[in-house]
C-alpha cells in the first residue's frame, strides 16, 4: 500500500530533473515568476513552499533527511535541486558534483547522495533555541531555526518527523522510517510482527532484517506482509496458509522474514487474501504464488510461483490484490485483472465468467492507479475515480447497494475537485483530492471511516463519499479491514478504527474514533 500525493511526487520528480539538468524547463511550468523570493507567499509552485533565508524557494521532500525541504531546481548560487541544509557549491564547501552517487533501484538513475546536518552529540544544546535539543528538533517537535531537525528526522510543515511510508494489514500496521528501518504493531497471532514470542504489540516493534539502511522500496500487508528492500529483494513473513509467504514451507505461520528469491529482481510487491505477487519491471512477467483456486495466479491450480505475462513492452506501475483477484495498472494506462469475479470485481459479467485464470483487459483508458478491496476494485482515470464489484455496503460509491461489473464513476460532493490518490481495503475506499481533502465511503463497522454516529448511534456504512476532517495534512494514506492509517506531511503517523489487537499503536486496545497518533519513537 504504497501511495504518494501529487505534491510528494512532484517534489521527487523535480529533484531527479535537477540532477540531469532538466530542472529549468520543468520548474518553468510550475512557477512563471522570478525564481528568487522575498517571503513564503512567493513560493506557490507546490503546497507548503517556503522562502529560505538565502532568497530561494524550497518545497517539502521527505527524501531530504536533515530538513525535509529541497530547493527548487532553478534556485541560484548552486542550490538548485539540493536539500536545504546540505553542503553545496557556492557556500564555501565541497561541490555537489564531488559527492558520492547512488543508484535508485526503481529508476536505474544515479541520484545525488544527501548529507545531514552534523550535530555534535557531546555538545550541550538544550538551552539554545537556535540548535537542536530539548526545546526543538526532536520527533514531533518544532523544527529548529525553521528548518533543522535532529539526525534521522526531516522537517516538513514546521515539525520534525521520521517516517517515510505507512502500510496496514488486516489487524496490524507498519511504518518505514527515514533511516530505512521497518516497525510494525498490532496482531501477531499469525506472525505479522515477525516475532515468535509475542501474541500482539500495542506499540511499534522493529522487524528483523530491516535495520537502518534497509531502503524499503515497496511494502504491502494483509494477514501476511511482503516488502522489497536493498538489491531488489522481495521479503515476506506472517500467515503462510496456501503457502503465500514461502511456497516451499508447509507450515501455517512464518515468524522470520523469508527472501522470496523466486521473485527477484523485485520492483513492487502486492499481497492478497491468500496470494502474493511481485512485479519486476519492463517486459518482465509478474511472479505470483499462493492460492490459485480462483485463477488469481493464472496458469495451473498450484501454489508454485507462476509467471503472469501481461504483454510486450508493459511496465507495471501499480499492483492491486483483493481476497482472490489481482489487477495491474501499466505505465501506459492499460488495466489488467484476473482471478475471482464473483461480484464483478474483474469488470466482467459475473454470470458468464465467475472467475478466470486468463488476464483480462478492463476497458478503462488511461488508468493512473488501481486499488482493490476484498471484492471490489477502484482506479483513477484522469481526475475521476471509478469503482466496480461488490457494493452491498457502498464500496462502489455510486449511492446504491447494487453490485456492478461496469466501472462506475464515484459521485463525490460538488466542489471536491480532482482526485490525486485512492486506496481501498476490506469493504471501504478512501481518496485524497488534489487540495488535500479526504473522502471515504463503504463499510464503517469498526469506525474505519471515522464517520460520526447517526441518530440511532450506529453508522455501519455510507453509500457515497463523505469528507472527513482528520486535523492535519495527509501525505500518504493506507486502509485495511479494521482500521485506517495516515502519514502526515510532518512525518507523523495517525490511525483510527478497530483496535482489538493494538493495531492503532497508541499503547491501548481501545477503539479509536478519532485520528490517534501512533507511539512511534523518533531518534
Amino acid at each position: 500500500m504504497n501511495r504518494e500525493t501529487k505534491g510528494a511526487l512532484r517534489a521527487r520528480f523535480a529533484g531527479l530533473l535537477a540532477i540531469f539538468g532538466l530542472g529549468a524547463a520543468a520548474s518553468a511550468c510550475l512557477n512563471f515568476g522570478s525564481f528568487s523570493c522575498d517571503d513564503d507567499a512567493d513560493c506557490d509552485a507546490e503546497d507548503m513552499g517556503q522562502c529560505e533565508p538565502v532568497g530561494y524557494c524550497s518545497y517539502p521532500d521527505l527524501g531530504c533527511l536533515a530538513t525535509g525541504y529541497r530547493y527548487e531546481p532553478n534556485a541560484g548560487d548552486g542550490l538548485g535541486g539540493q536539500c536545504v541544509g546540505e553542503d553545496v557549491a557556492g557556500s564555501g564547501t565541497d561541490s555537489p558534483n564531488d559527492s558520492e552517487t547512488s543508484t535508485d533501484s526503481n529508476t536505474g538513475l544515479d541520484t545525488a547522495s544527501e548529507t545531514t546536518m552534523n550535530v555534535d552529540p557531546t555538545s550541550d544544546t538544550t538551552d539554545d533555541p537556535g540548535t537542536t535539543g530539548e526545546a526543538c528538533g526532536a520527533g514531533g517537535q518544532a523544527c529548529c531555526m525553521g528548518s533543522t531537525c535532529d539526525a534521522g528526522l526531516a522537517c516538513t510543515g514546521g515539525l520534525c518527523g521520521c517516517v517515510s511510508e505507512v502500510a496496514v494489514g488486516d489487524r496490524h500496521s507498519c511504518a518505514v522510517k527515514l533511516d530505512g528501518s521497518l516497525w510494525c504493531w498490532g496482531d501477531n497471532l499469525l506472525g505479522q510482527l515477525a516475532d515468535g514470542a509475542l501474541e500482539q504489540s500495542m506499540s511499534p516493534v522493529p522487524i528483523p532484517g530491516f535495520g537502518p539502511g534497509a531502503e524499503v522500496q515497496s511494502i504491502s500487508a494483509r494477514t501476511h506482509t511482503c516488502a522489497v528492500r536493498n538489491g531488489n529483494v522481495a521479503v515476506c513473513w506472517g500467515d503462510n496458509t496456501s503457502q503465500k509467504v514461502d511456497f516451499g514451507a508447509p507450515i501455517d505461520v512464518i515468524t522470520s522474514p523469508v527472501d522470496a528469491t523466486w521473485a527477484n529482481p523485485a520492483v513492487r510487491v502486492g499481497v492478497g487474501g491468500n496470494h502474493s505477487c511481485v512485479s519486476r519491471g519492463l517486459d518482465m512477467p509478474l511472479v505470483c504464488w499462493g492460492d490459485n483456486s480462483s485463477g488469481q495466479l493464472t496458469g495451473v491450480d498450484m501454489p508454485t510461483p507462476q509467471d503472469v505475462t501481461l504483454g510486450a513492452a508493459i511496465d507495471p506501475a501499480a499492483l492491486a490484490m483483493g481476497q482472490a483477484h489481482s489487477c495491474v495498472a501499466a505505465l501506459t494506462g492499460e488495466l489488467y485483472c484476473w482471478g475471482s469475479n464473483a461480484f464483478g470485481q474483474l469488470g466482467l459479467d459475473t454470470t458468464a465468467i465467475p472467475s478466470t485464470n486468463v488476464v483480462n483487459v478492463v476497458p478503462i483508458v488511461p488508468v493512473g492507479s488501481v486499488v482493490a478491496g476484498t471484492e471490489h476494485t477502484c482506479a483513477t482515470a484522469g481526475s475521476d475515480v471509478v469503482c466496480w464489484g461488490r457494493n452491498d455496503l457502498g464500496q462502489v460509491g455510486d449511492g446504491t447497494t447494487a453490485n456492478t461489473f461496469v466501472p462506475t464513476t464515484v459521485q463525490f460532493p460538488l466542489g471536491a475537485g480532482a482526485i490525486s490518490t485512492v486506496v481501498a481495503a476490506g469493504n471501504h475506499t478512501c481518496a485524497l483530492s488534489a487540495t488535500g481533502a479526504l473522502f471515504c465511503w463503504g463499510g464503517n463497522e469498526l469506525g474505519e471511516l471515522m464517520l460520526e454516529q447517526d441518530k440511532n448511534g450506529v453508522d455501519m456504512f455510507t453509500l457515497s463519499p463523505q469528507e472527513i476532517d482528520v486535523g492535519f495534512e495527509i501525505a500518504q494514506l493506507a486502509t485495511s479491514v479494521t482500521h485506517t492509517c495516515a502519514l502526515s506531511t510532518a512525518g507523523q503517523v495517525y490511525c483510527w478504527g478497530g483496535n482489538d489487537y493494538g493495531q492503532i499503536g497508541d499503547g491501548t486496545t481501545t477503539k479509536a474514533q478519532d485520528a490517534t497518533e501512533v507511539g512511534l519513537d523518533c531518534p
